[in-house]
């Protein structure tokens, strides 16, 4: 029964556009499934194959195959798409798109963008809307 809901799991992440999703999305589909056992219980007792985070109250569940040092191997249209347009708001919001940044020195304007960029990362991230992958790189 537990390889079985293990399988069960394992294809419904991989079908995911982020490879992720939060312990109790997967929960509410349990009786669904016919998955009798306690979901997290579950991807703890299989360390090699799901990844379990925790950060705050939320319990976040990676598909381990799917990453290779903390970055999806294999992205999406979809996940692309997300980060480019992540990459187009966080230079708006610091004024280096529109050309108004000829006073700044180089070096503040960088300052200023990674400490935005760090700031609208944090947030889009406890929105579940973007990975931090590759984003928070300059």
């Amino acid at each position: 029964m537990e390889k079985r809901a293990v399988g069960i799991v394992h294809e419904v992440l991989s079908l995911t556009v982020e490879k992720m999703v939060e312990v109790e999305k997967i929960s509410h589909f349990r009786n669904w499934f016919g998955i009798d056992l306690n979901v997290k219980d579950l991807f703890l007792d299989h360390p090699g194959m799901f990844y379990l985070s925790t950060k705050g109250k939320r319990h976040t569940v990676f598909l381990r195959e799917a990453y290779e040092r903390g970055c999806l191997i294999e992205s999406n249209l979809v996940y692309e798409a997300r980060r480019k347009l992540l990459d187009l708001v966080l230079l708006s919001c610091c004024g280096l798109g529109r050309g108004d940044h000829k006073s700044n020195s180089v070096d503040q304007r960088v300052k200023k963008m990674k400490w935005k960029r760090c700031i609208m990362i944090e947030a889009y991230c406890r929105l579940k809307l973007f990975t931090h992958c590759g984003i928070a790189k300059l």
